[in-house]
């Protein structure tokens, strides 16, 4: 019930200032329409004033934020609702997700399991795939597990005359012949750095991609920008799930900022959005010192951010276990970039002082990015910058170590796993990926707990659904 209600954004969407936290005008009623809330922690998302004793709600909107005497005082007629303890807060927050790539989803071919679990009406639409404004045959979802990929044959039996390219939610991907043709890459190609073109037997080119480095070369250098009024359609769609506060960690490009800004200013924008810069973005340094200039009253920069590897459905997680399915069994597994990268962009954050964010599937990624917070907390020291505050996020952690975790609590780094990973391909992972013997490091939340952290739970929308309340009647 409680988030139902709070799908409306918690406070006015223009204003931080303390007026939005007393009680509105409003007129004389009688009736027992509203509920008054109180006796729990209730989190109102105001910057300047991040908590209330009581909120009133009436037809699913809060007509009054303050005190629990001022409250009750003046909403004398409201039902009580006694919070014993619970926390309220608006709605769901998702702390790890793309929205910028779930609007592109709004012009792209949705091919994935979520949508089609009969395997000929998914083949129908892709046949049916009709090209974008640049003449690209896009497409997102295909899993290895989940599908029957068809062959290159076929592919370029259905679209022989245009450039295709599917992806694997952003870690790998498909292209026909003629994508292959039209980006110059043959049989003789070396694939960009920790990534790979596949082969079959015969050394020849399957279409399968994989690592991020392809997939941008697949991109033409850079992942498409949303419109606008396909970004602000995301977002409906998250707060049609009851997410009103969530993230897009995959800011790439200035067009790509510029664009969240701009729907981020919309009065139908309906989701508060903390973006992460990555790492590879131009002059990033330069964003992150002016990233005031950026912020809107639904929109902030929070993050920079580095990739350490790729993912366990992509067959690419940086881990040393051996994948038993024949699709990865021989893949290469490297961490996506070397150390030094990592302890700059760790140091970067703290000297800019904004919290790092990465993504870290595998042990040895995760144990890679341990050393560069390591490293940045150390030199901010060294420089004198007081770096108490300094926090670091583990995101994703699909495979991990018990030690990992002891040093996350001493590295203050708070651990984030990737549950719609485990809802929807969890069966693969256990039963088919890895041994028996291997399992005891997937997926590893209360493990987590204990140590004294405290966990908390993601979908990394579109790699997953964002449904946080429905994935049942999804599945």
């Amino acid at each position: 019930m409680i988030s139902k209600l709070f799908r409306k954004l918690f406070s006015s969407s223009d204003s931080n200032s303390k007026e939005n936290l007393t009680p509105v005008p409003t007129m004389e009623k009688t009736t027992m329409t509203q509920t008054l809330y109180f006796g729990g922690p209730i989190i109102t998302m105001d910057e300047q004033n991040p908590n209330a004793e009581a909120v009133v709600i009436e037809s699913g909107n809060i007509v009054a934020v303050g005190s629990e005497a001022e409250l009750k005082n003046q909403f004398a007629s409201a039902a009580l609702y006694d919070l014993q303890g619970k926390t309220l807060m608006p709605a769901f927050i998702e702390n790890h997700s793309h929205i910028l790539l779930c609007a592109n989803m709004e012009t792209m071919h949705d091919l994935s399991f979520f949508k089609y679990q009969d395997q000929e009406e998914m083949m129908t639409a892709f046949r049916a795939m009709t090209p974008n404004k640049d003449g690209w045959l896009m497409g997102i979802g295909w899993d290895v597990k989940k599908q029957q990929i068809p062959s290159l044959a076929e592919i370029d039996a259905a679209h022989p005359e245009l450039p295709m390219f599917i992806t694997m939610q952003g870690h790998g991907g498909w292209l026909n012949s003629k994508a292959m043709e039209e980006l110059g890459i043959t049989k003789e190609s070396e694939a960009p750095q920790n990534s790979e073109y596949v082969k079959d037997a015969n050394g020849e080119l399957t279409g399968m991609i994989l690592g991020q480095a392809a997939v941008m070369q697949a991109y033409k250098g850079t992942f498409p920008t949303p419109a606008v009024e396909d970004v602000i359609a995301a977002s409906n769609q998250y707060a049609r799930q009851g997410v009103t506060n969530a993230s897009d960690l995959m800011i790439m490009a200035p067009q790509t900022l510029n664009t969240l800004v701009e729907a981020s200013r919309s009065d139908d924008f309906n989701v508060r959005i903390v973006g992460g810069i990555v790492n590879n973005y131009p002059d990033f340094a330069q964003v992150m010192t002016q990233r005031a200039e950026y912020q809107t009253s639904k929109f902030r920069i929070g993050f920079l951010k580095a990739f350490t590897d790729g993912s366990v459905q992509g067959g690419n997680a940086a881990t040393k276990l051996e994948y038993q399915n024949e699709e990865f069994k021989d893949m290469p597994r490297p961490i996506w970039g070397t150390q030094d990268i990592f302890n700059q962009t760790a140091a970067a954050a703290v000297q800019l002082g904004v919290d790092f964010v990465f993504h870290a599937n595998g042990e040895i990624a995760l144990g890679a990015a341990l050393d560069a917070v390591e490293h940045a907390r150390n030199t901010g020291k060294e420089n004198g910058i007081d770096i108490s505050n300094f926090t670091s996020l583990a995101h994703h952690l699909s495979l991990t170590e018990t030690s990992q975790f002891e040093r996350m609590q001493e590295l203050n780094v708070r651990p984030s796993f990737i549950m719609g990973h485990l809802y929807w391909t969890g069966g693969q992972i256990i039963h088919d990926y890895f041994k028996s013997d291997d399992l005891h490091h997937t997926f590893k939340v209360k493990t987590a707990a204990e140590h004294g952290l405290k966990p908390t739970l993601h979908n990394d929308a579109p790699v997953t659904p964002t449904a946080p309340c429905s994935q049942s009647k999804q599945r």
